[in-house]
Formats: C-alpha cells, sequence, structure tokens
C-alpha cells in the first residue's frame, strides 16, 4: 500500500532553513536571526516564551518579483494551519516599506493589516 499524502516540500534552501529554525525548541535557537541561502536573505523575530507567532521582519532577495514571497509564504501558511511549525498559529510580516510588497500582502487572502499602537 502507497500512501497518496504529500507532505509539504520548501520551495527554497532559505524556507528550508526557515522552517528547521522554526521547528527547533525555542531554548535552543537564536530567536531573532538572519537566515541566508542562495544570496537571499530573511530576519526573523521569534517569540521565545510563548512561540506562538513569528515575525517576518526583513526581507531581501537577490531577484525581486521571482514569485519568492509567494512560494515562502504559501508553504509556511500551508505548515502553520497542519500545526507543524512546534505551535506557531501566526505569521507576521511586520515592516513593509515597499508599496509593491505592501500591495502584494493586500491582495492575499487570510492577510490583514494591523495597526501598530505608538503610545507604549
Amino acid at each position: 500500500m502507497v500512501s497518496t499524502r504529500r507532505r509539504n516540500l520548501p520551495p527554497s534552501a532559505l524556507t528550508s532553513k526557515l522552517v528547521a529554525h522554526l521547528t527547533t525548541p525555542p531554548k535552543q535557537r537564536n530567536n531573532n536571526p538572519w537566515l541566508q541561502a542562495n544570496g537571499d536573505k530573511l530576519y526573523i523575530r521569534c517569540d521565545p516564551l510563548h512561540n506562538k507567532e513569528v515575525d517576518l521582519a526583513n526581507w531581501q532577495f537577490k531577484k525581486r518579483g521571482a514569485g519568492h514571497a509567494t512560494a515562502l509564504l504559501t508553504f509556511l501558511e500551508l505548515e502553520v494551519q497542519a500545526d507543524r511549525l512546534n505551535g506557531i498559529k501566526t505569521i507576521k510580516v511586520g515592516q513593509v516599506h515597499n508599496d509593491r510588497f505592501d500591495r502584494f500582502f493586500e491582495r492575499r487572502i487570510g492577510w490583514q493589516r494591523c495597526s501598530i499602537d505608538s503610545s507604549t
């Protein structure tokens, strides 16, 4: 008998590093690393106490507009829904300073803009 269920495979080396990092227990990892692969970089922030969300804080892709962000986010969304990321329930993107990237998130189903409370 062969299973027809396939495991969601990471679309890039950067995504593989991100998943490996997120599935490492919080006490055994750097919770605010720069992850790098093939010239692409991603700075992430994780809450070491609660481990319920990850903030994809800074994106630097060697080649923009090539579908890297779409593939990475689609993969992460599926992993979160399947509860395969050590209990992470929320993916945040904290700093988007590029209008085109901002519109990308506005069009993406399931994403919403969050206000930042500057009074704290």
